[in-house]
């Protein structure tokens, strides 16, 4: 964690030709996380992933610190209820995305009250995703179903679709 907060504000001051080699860093500590070489964080991973937004506040602690127990295996279920505008699908589809990034073989269902809502969070994740190199199939792309070359990847239903027989690793229901 220091050093992300210390690769962000030399981040800021620094020249280009500095600013690759601590992006590059910053890549290398992801892979040491993901190797297991220190254990996953996904609020430093959210920081460093999309910078535009401020995750500071004292309830993205909360609900990363959740979000990292329910990546370590300790808890299987998770209800986050947040005030509308507070930043919930933000950080669902950083989440989804993240453990997308940790397992390329992570398979997704998103569940929303609309297929258009399911359609533009499925977009967000598949952008977080690509924009962090993971490598995506280009056979099933769709945004309602897109995959990762290592099978992984995001299934996005609204209210009403049939998911019968559908595997998933991760079961993600958004309002």
């Amino acid at each position: 964690m220091r050093i992300a907060l210390l690769l962000a504000a030399l981040v800021m001051a620094a020249p280009s030709s500095l600013r690759a080699e601590l992006s590059e860093l910053r890549r290398m500590e992801f892979e040491m996380e993901r190797r297991g070489i220190s254990p996953p964080d996904f609020g430093g991973w959210q920081g460093r992933a999309r910078p535009a937004f401020d995750w500071s506040s004292p309830h993205f602690a909360l609900i990363h610190g959740r979000l990292d127990a329910m990546t370590a295996g300790d808890i299987q279920r998770l209800l986050l209820q947040v005030a509308v505008r507070h930043g919930k699908t933000e950080t669902l589809a950083g989440y989804m995305a993240y453990r997308i990034e940790l397992e390329p073989s992570t398979r997704v269902l998103l569940g929303t009250y609309s297929q258009l809502q399911a359609h533009k969070l499925s977009r967000a994740v598949r952008r977080i995703v690509r924009e962090r190199g993971v490598a995506l199939s280009e056979d099933r792309d769709a945004v309602s179903e897109w995959e990762t070359l290592e099978g992984g990847g995001v299934r996005a239903v609204g209210a009403g679709a049939r998911v019968a027989s559908v595997n998933a690793d991760l079961i993600v229901i958004a309002d």
